[in-house]
């Protein structure tokens, strides 16, 4: 593979190869309109050790030009060229080129907190080796920086999680965990071969799923990612990613067949409901209630809690207003109505004026405290088995 590093550092530029050091990786592929934000707001970060890695994955538009001419103010960023090959050849290629501890993957079109690394490096540092990756909460924002809710139903997992993992994906998003370098290429990087099986999407969970069977998970209980809900992202293509959560779970099925039925039925549940409301909010109705109705098939006790009447009255509310879409303005009329959803005082905010300890509390059922502590007593591996296990090799450049 052919390579164009533009703007390139090295260790040699002043950091020790290696211990300490965290490699930034942002796959970019058209994202013009916000890489210039992300790549500030990793240089804002008070976690100086950095490596910052961009992968422009075929761009046709101004991302190259602009990665270069913020490189040039800061020696960090490292620039790679490949053609369009999705965003799991991007960040395998990434990973093939860093020399830190640490992986800390960013979307082009999300942002960070400040003190984001600090804080993720503090909490993997005081847990040691058993600790293979640390992960925040997310906030979602606009194409202006505006919080408009959480990124889902934040949970406060730690240690063994893998059940509770299959059950959700409460990482969130791709731009949340620090994970140890080491780990992430004993399990084999990320999958490009979803890609050739037109199953994009949900490339950064199945390498969550890997290392949480190997490793523990930790976490940072702050709002430390500004998670954006730009149109046309990876998680609007419902049929790929779809196809890629199921090519995925059946994958966990066949390693582990000593776990319960019953766990990958909640698990459908839960993912259906979130693509469902995904495509409603995005106006495919028809969609929408497609999917909704199969979460309802698999999960009716947890999915007729008014699911389908809450997403039909947040579609309808969440409609261009004078060219302006006001999504914040639907959830805080949604809360109105349902109060497991409370108000936060941080939406409408910009995003690095919201206080991140601030935490958006949910009532949680009697029911779901009770499958909780049932995912909580299914384990996969011993400590010793986790930390032998080795991975699949995909990683090349």
């Amino acid at each position: 593979m052919s390579l164009n590093a533009d703007c390139c550092s090295s260790p040699s530029d002043g950091l020790a190869q290696g211990s300490g050091v965290v490699s930034v990786i942002i796959p970019a592929y058209n994202a013009s309109a916000t890489i210039e934000r992300a790549l500030r707001s990793v240089i804002a970060q008070t976690y100086a050790h950095l490596e910052i890695i961009v992968v422009d994955d075929g761009s046709n538009d101004d991302t190259a030009a602009i990665v270069e001419r913020v490189g040039r103010e800061d020696s960090r960023i490292i620039l790679l060229r490949q053609p369009n090959k999705g965003v799991a050849t991007a960040r395998n290629l990434a990973i093939a080129h860093a020399y830190g501890e640490f992986v800390a993957p960013l979307d082009a079109d999300d942002i960070w907190h400040p003190r984001k690394l600090e804080k993720q490096i503090t909490v993997m540092t005081d847990g040691g080796e058993p600790i293979g990756l640390v992960y925040c909460h997310s906030r979602l924002i606009d194409q202006h920086d505006i919080v408009i809710s959480r990124d889902g139903q934040q949970t406060n997992a730690r240690g063994d999680v893998y059940a509770r993992l299959v059950f959700a994906n409460f990482i969130g998003n791709a731009s949340s965990p620090l994970i140890r370098r080491r780990y992430l290429q004993e399990i084999g990087g990320y999958d490009p071969s979803l890609r050739t099986r037109a199953a994009q999407g949900c490339e950064d969970y199945e390498v969550y799923l890997a290392i949480a069977e190997r490793w523990e998970i930790d976490l940072v209980p702050e709002y430390l990612v500004g998670y954006r809900t730009a149109e046309g992202g990876m998680s609007r293509n419902h049929l790929s990613m779809a196809r890629s959560w199921k090519i995925i779970i059946a994958e966990v099925r066949n390693r582990h067949p000593e776990l319960p039925h019953r766990l990958f039925r909640w698990a459908r549940g839960n993912y259906y409901r979130w693509l469902g409301l995904n495509c409603l909010e995005q106006g495919q109705v028809r969609w929408g209630l497609y999917y909704l109705v199969i979460a309802l098939v698999y999960d009716p006790l947890d999915n007729a809690r008014c699911w389908i009447a809450r997403a039909i009255i947040a579609h309808l509310i969440r409609q261009r207003v004078k060219g302006a879409r006001i999504t914040w303005l639907a959830y805080k009329i949604r809360d109105v109505f349902w109060i497991e959803y409370p108000r936060s005082g941080v939406w409408g905010k910009s995003y690095f004026d919201a206080d991140p300890a601030v935490i958006d509390e949910i009532q949680i059922h009697p029911r779901e405290l009770s499958r909780q502590g049932i995912l909580r007593s299914l384990t996969v591996l011993s400590s010793g088995e986790r930390n032998t296990r080795s991975g699949t090799g995909r990683i090349a450049v």
